[in-house]
């Protein structure tokens, strides 16, 4: 083999102009064109004498062992190579290998010329990643047009359906493939005879029309008639060939911008003022009853902070109400306190203060009902103090008259023991009526002071109380009426609740005490005290098998001195008085269940306060007394 390749003449200006290069078979370049020096980066004096592929760090599409027995038994070989520029690119080149002999007919040489694909390649990439992303684009709009809540359609110019998807043909209650072709006059003519001329107008002045409300009835539905809005565009290539349409249903928006109209009436109708504020409490909407309760135009207030209206006492008070609302801790806060008016005058007012959310069920603001109670509390407070006079009256009252009655049974009793046997039977019946009127009378009295004294209505709630201690205490007040009339009582667990224990041990003993009283002759009494937790509060009943209550006296027997027995039962008639007064002081209520001779159920119920929730003890045994 020769030291250089033996080259025609007329090849010489060709491997100029190409980019190529020569080498033996070893792969060490002989001949090095410009075009080559510009493809790889490397001078010809920098490249000739060099590992070709050594140089190129070339990546092989196969095995280079392979490439060269083809390039032997055919004398050439192409394909793609991956090498690198002496600036460290990469690039991807179409290369063409061809064998040369020499005189003795011994393969001596190959050209390689080589063709960059690297930007042709990207390119490609480019493309085909356009192409593909475009389909998936075209995809992603025909899925949203045919599945689109609102209904999109085109209409070409002599108003036919050219497409439209499943929303616009439901509202003529036909399907899609019903309405291509085809005149919108022939599909549903009482809605084409309103849109159809809009269509028109759109066509010929080339200009969209928008937000157009239409209403009509639909072909599934003629009673209750639905509501559009309606945007037409002109589809234009140099003239105006067609025209897109966009049925938006906004019937239930209607309806709601209805509900709120109203709501808004009712609300500037109010007597209460109405007032909605933003998370940072400063106030958006104001009625007009707020204007008359507060003195302040809605002008006047609005972007203002609500603790305008307040005290500077209440005011920290309002905040953190706001606060509490804001995180969700209570639902919404109703309480009274007192606001400051324009003109500086305090005023009493009952408040409901609720978070508004939105439908997510985040808390967007703050809505406040107000209700003006100064005069209320006035009354209330003169009513108290109507009712503590009226009570210190009975209470005076009563001990002034014990002292002439007592003299009255006293002087009586005198004249019967000294004088009985000077009287005769007529004289000795009067004389035993006045004594038995003194001794009734005292005992009317002293049952009304019990009666004024039940409750103090100023007075505090009470403390706990556990009902069961209360109701074995009145049990052992009642021992010896249990044990004359043989009588069973049942306790079930009793809560505790917040009161006075003087009251709970007049509750039950009183209630107890007239099972007892009013048993049945031909049966030993049989008693059960229980309880149970409904809504907010506890449900106390004291049931028994006595002779009961005919239900048209249910209501009489809670009044003061209200008897059905006359005196053959002992007894004033002011118990039940007594235990209804208590019970409506704790904010309860004495009701009765009973049929005559069926025995009765009296049960009260009384609130659940401070939070306090049931002392939860053991059963009790029952209570036997009597044999």
């Amino acid at each position: 083999m020769s030291s250089a390749p033996q080259l025609a003449p007329e090849f010489l200006p060709f491997l100029g102009r190409v980019k190529c290069f020569v080498r033996d078979l070893g792969g060490t370049i002989r001949l090095w064109n410009p075009g080559a020096a510009d493809l790889y980066g490397w001078t010809a004096q920098e490249a000739i004498g060099r590992q070709c592929h050594r140089l190129f760090k070339t990546r092989f599409p196969e095995p280079l062992s392979e490439i060269e027995a083809v390039l032997l038994h055919t004398g050439s070989w192409h394909g793609e190579l991956r090498q690198t520029r002496r600036d460290g690119r990469e690039l991807l080149v179409l290369s063409y290998w061809s064998l040369h002999y020499n005189g003795e007919g011994t393969p001596a040489t190959v050209t390689e010329t080589n063709y960059d694909l690297t930007n042709l390649k990207q390119t490609q990439t480019d493309l085909k990643t356009i192409r593909e992303e475009s389909y998936h684009r075209l995809l992603e709009l025909e899925v949203l047009y045919r599945t689109a809540p609102v209904g999109l359609g085109f209409f070409d110019r002599d108003l036919r359906y050219v497409r439209l998807n499943k929303a616009l043909a439901m509202i003529n209650d036909l399907p899609v493939d019903a309405h291509v072709g085809r005149k919108a006059i022939e599909i549903n003519p009482r809605l084409a005879n309103i849109f159809v001329p809009m269509i028109s107008q759109v066509l010929a002045s080339r200009l969209p029309l928008l937000n157009v409300e239409i209403t009509d009835s639909t072909p599934a539905d003629r009673i209750r008639p639905r509501t559009w809005m309606v945007n037409f565009y002109p589809l234009t290539n140099g003239k105006t060939f067609g025209v897109s349409v966009v049925f938006q249903d906004i019937t239930a928006l209607k309806a709601t911008e209805d509900i709120r109209a109203r709501f808004g009436v009712i609300v500037e109708s109010s007597d209460d003022a109405m007032i909605s504020m933003k998370l940072d409490g400063s106030i958006t909407t104001w009625n007009r009853a707020a204007e008359r309760m507060f003195g302040y135009s809605a002008e006047e207030v609005i972007g203002k902070p609500i603790s305008t209206l307040a005290t500077a006492r209440q005011a920290e008070e309002m905040l953190r109400i706001l606060g509490e609302l804001r995180q969700g801790e209570r639902a919404d806060e109703h309480y009274e306190t007192v606001h400051r008016r324009k003109d500086g005058r305090h005023i009493d007012v009952s408040l409901t203060v609720s978070p508004i959310r939105d439908r997510h069920g985040c808390v967007t603001g703050f809505s406040e009902t107000a209700r003006d109670i100064t005069e209320q509390k006035r009354a209330h407070a003169a009513l108290l103090r109507s009712n503590e006079e009226l009570r210190q009256f009975a209470f005076a009252a009563a001990h002034d008259l014990q002292e002439p009655l007592r003299n009255i049974g006293l002087y009586g009793q005198m004249l019967d023991a000294q004088y009985k046997c000077n009287l005769d039977a007529e004289a000795d019946g009067y004389l035993t009526i006045v004594i038995e009127s003194a001794r009734r009378m005292q005992t009317l009295i002293k049952d009304l002071l019990t009666y004024t004294e039940a409750v103090d209505v100023c007075g505090e709630l009470g403390q706990p109380v556990d009902c069961n201690e209360v109701c074995r205490t009145g049990l052992s007040n009642l021992a010896s009426a249990l044990e004359e009339c043989r009588g069973k009582i049942n306790i079930a667990p009793l809560p505790t609740v917040v009161a006075e224990p003087a009251h709970i041990l007049q509750l039950f003993q009183n209630l107890i005490g007239n099972a007892l009283k009013y048993r049945a002759k031909e049966r030993h009494p049989q008693i059960d005290v229980a309880a149970e937790r409904r809504d907010d509060g506890w449900v106390f009943s004291v049931r028994d098998n006595g002779i009961g209550i005919a239900p048209e006296y249910h209501d009489r027997i809670f009044g003061v001195f209200k008897r059905l027995h006359g005196r053959d039962v002992p007894g004033t008639g002011i118990g039940l008085a007594i235990c209804k007064r208590i019970v409506e002081h704790y904010g309860g209520r004495l009701w009765l269940d009973s049929e005559a001779g069926q025995g009765s159920t009296f049960c009260f119920s009384l609130p659940i306060l401070n939070d306090l929730h049931s002392n939860e003890q053991p059963p009790t045994h029952d209570n036997d007394r009597g044999g």
